[in-house]
């Protein structure tokens, strides 16, 4: 397997002894469970694209011989009228790529269509990107408990003590494909209504910096909009011909969405403490503070809006 063989030649020890740890969390939890009965949610973010990964390490020694899925392992992806195309894109590329079996779910009550997949499905634990950073992930541990009002599983947060800086460490040393819009300023995915690339690496003639040269972790999210700023300040998204992200190719690149200096208000991030308060707030991990079944409640941060 050649993320375990990669260990060794990430270049911060950090990052090595955490990702190390990861798969151990990863190969306990399949210890403790039929793989079968065990589910990755996919949402084609970074922290996702992390997860991918560290599964199919993890599962690397368990001899299994399923054609589909991780090791036997299941995944799913909630499919939303405002996600990226180039999110979709890139979920269904790894789908093909790694045979994950991918499993879209479509009901718009998030509540209603975990409950539904869980019933159907009989899975106990599903692993999932959240770190700490995410709402509602502050309170987590690499095993929690799902939460009260929601049908029981376990959330297995295999990253849950990652930096946003360890993250882009990882997928860069490992060489592993990831969604294009990252290598156009945009550094922590919503839905297209409220997600702009981050103004900290925007370029002097307006384009914008790959997210991976983003210095300080504590901006990541600066590209989220509110309700009220996103509807005059979010531009219609038009999907890049080739995402370049690594491996994906190198294509005409077109200039993703500019700030409306007069209409978004969070040009200037918010002070750490601030942000933590405005991002425990959010229902999905999103800004836009839908009701959709309160995600972040149920999955964590990252179970359904992705980072």
């Amino acid at each position: 397997m050649e993320i375990l063989q990669g260990i060794d030649e990430i270049p911060d020890p950090v990052v090595s002894d955490k990702t190390r740890k990861a798969i151990q969390v990863l190969r306990r939890t399949c210890a403790l469970y039929p793989l079968d009965k065990i589910a990755f949610s996919f949402n084609g973010g970074k922290d996702s694209t992390v997860l991918l990964h560290l599964l199919r390490a993890a599962v690397a020694e368990q001899n299994a011989s399923e054609s589909c899925g991780i090791g036997g392992i299941k995944s799913f992806y909630f499919s939303k009228t405002d996600d990226f195309p180039d999110v979709k894109d890139f979920v269904e590329r790894s789908d093909e790529l790694y045979s994950l079996g991918v499993e879209h779910l479509t009901e718009p009550d998030f509540k209603r269509g975990l409950c539904d997949y869980l019933s159907r499905t009989g899975v106990m634990a599903i692993v999932l990107g959240t770190r700490k950073g995410d709402p509602n992930g502050g309170n987590q541990d690499c095993f929690c408990p799902s939460s009260d009002g929601w049908p029981p599983f376990m959330r297995v947060n295999p990253i849950i003590d990652w930096t946003y800086h360890d993250v882009w460490v990882f997928l860069r040393a490992m060489h592993v494909p990831y969604c294009g819009l990252y290598d156009h300023g945009y550094t922590s995915l919503g839905g297209t209504g409220n997600t702009l690339p981050n103004s900290a690496l925007r370029r002097s003639d307006g384009t914008y910096e790959p997210a991976y040269k983003l210095a300080d972790g504590r901006l990541e999210r600066v590209g989220r909009v509110h309700l009220a700023a996103s509807k005059g300040a979010v531009r219609p998204h038009h999907t890049h011909a080739q995402p370049q992200g690594q491996g994906q190719g190198q294509g005409q690149e077109e200039h993703p969405p500019r700030f409306n200096p007069q209409t978004t208000t969070h040009l200037l991030p918010l002070p750490p403490n601030q942000q933590q308060q405005q991002e425990g707030s959010q229902t999905d991990g999103r800004s836009d503070g839908s009701a959709a079944g309160g995600r972040a409640g149920a999955l964590g941060g990252s179970g359904s809006g992705r980072t």
